[in-house]
């Protein structure tokens, strides 16, 4: 009687805990969403895309995510920015190394909006440092940051202090697994705040 007593009581507590478990694609859906910016997030491809960069840039866990959800044979990467583009047949380890050390451990991306069609997912993302340091790949300050003095307190230090920089990334899923990848990175150099607008 005991046991089924600690059984039962061991069944409940899991389902408590279990109802507040949930991955991060889950609570971006159940956020008020009133243009349907995320309604990419309901297909398939859309979630693969989402957690894929939320475990790769939010995480923090590059290694893992490139091992759950990048193609091992068959991955190009044509990214503008990336050295490795001058070949689109480096193997899956040598751009595994390579992009893991694309975002320091202060990266955030906060994806704004994805949509999925067919095999291809946009993902239409804010990115900033918030944290300040340098970042890993070259020991240089991110991309489009502020000033060494001023990368030492909180907050985002990319673009010009007047808001994170945007960036869109393409991801082509096949059988699970991304397969090609694209990106365009604008920094914010304007009044402008275009996140700001989506649900007007």
């Amino acid at each position: 009687m005991k046991k089924v007593t600690l059984g039962l009581a061991a069944v409940i507590a899991s389902g408590w805990l279990g109802a507040f478990a949930q991955d991060a694609a889950t609570a971006a859906l159940e956020k008020p969403d009133p243009n349907q910016n995320l309604i990419g997030l309901t297909t398939p491809n859309g979630r693969v895309a989402y957690d894929f960069v939320d475990m790769w840039f939010n995480q923090h866990e590059a290694a893992k995510a490139w091992d759950t959800y990048v193609a091992r044979t068959g991955f190009e990467n044509h990214a503008v920015y990336n050295s490795t583009t001058k070949s689109l047949h480096n193997s899956f380890d040598e751009e595994k190394s390579e992009e893991a050390r694309a975002a320091g451990p202060h990266t955030v991306f906060d994806i704004k909006q994805v949509v999925a069609q067919g095999n291809l997912v946009f993902l239409h993302i804010a990115a900033s440092n918030g944290g300040g340091g340098v970042g890993p790949a070259t020991g240089n300050p991110p991309r489009g940051a502020a000033p060494a003095a001023a990368q030492n307190g909180p907050g985002p230090v990319v673009g010009d202090g007047k808001g994170p920089d945007e960036m869109v990334m393409i991801l082509r899923i096949k059988d699970g697994k991304v397969v090609d990848h694209w990106d365009l990175h604008v920094p914010t150099n304007s009044d402008s705040v275009v996140f700001a607008d989506l649900d007007r």
